[in-house]
């Protein structure tokens, strides 16, 4: 690797790299080898805007996660082709673990309310995927704004109540610790008001 430091920024056809391949593996030991003559190969983005980051959030293998923020502590602030960050990867995959991991770290707050190029934030596709537990994860979240909507103007309890596959006592569990956060005398709160019965909440 020290004679031929070239390859490992180099991709595939795709514009994975072995570090890429090594971060979807969870492979520690070789994310630490790759990484051991500098962490500019930690930046590299596949043709999909993806950094070894992202992809180690997506397949949610916090080890190699850890590692890549211990050698590029700024790794999180990189963003892919739709604008999100890898935390807007782990709630939209529904890596409960990775979120987390998050949520735990100060310097991700920043990233909570963070809006991708169509304007969701993390929670927003929590709730578009019907991750109920990411969503509850996240609305612990310090600083978190239920308010946010994105471009189509809809907001995560929007999402919420759209989501047809959800039948009436997923939706009372999943908007139950919501509420507190809800604005007061919203339309949308008193929407699910009406929706849900006050004795299933």
């Amino acid at each position: 690797m020290e004679k031929y430091p070239f390859t490992i920024k180099q991709g595939d056809d795709s514009g994975w790299t072995p570090l890429h391949i090594a971060a979807q593996m969870g492979n520690k030991k070789y994310v630490k080898l790759l990484l051991e003559n500098g962490n500019s190969p930690a930046y590299v983005k596949n043709n999909e805007g993806l950094s070894t980051f992202h992809i180690a959030t997506k397949e949610g293998n916090v080890n190699v996660m850890k590692e890549l923020i211990r050698t590029s502590p700024d790794i999180y602030e990189l963003l892919d082709n739709r604008g999100q960050t890898a935390l807007h990867v782990a709630a939209e995959s529904g890596k409960q673990k990775v979120v987390s991991f998050f949520l735990r770290r100060p310097e991700f707050e920043v990233l909570i309310n963070e809006q991708d190029k169509e304007g969701n934030t993390p929670m927003h596709l929590a709730a578009i995927k019907g991750h109920l537990k990411v969503v509850h994860l996240l609305e612990k979240g310090k600083g978190l704004d239920l308010n946010a909507k994105n471009k189509e103007g809809f907001t995560t309890l929007d999402y919420i109540l759209l989501q047809k596959k959800l039948d009436a006592v997923d939706v009372s569990e999943m908007v139950r610790p919501l509420f507190s956060y809800s604005a007061k005398g919203s339309t949308i709160t008193q929407f699910i008001g009406i929706l849900i019965p006050a004795s299933s909440i």
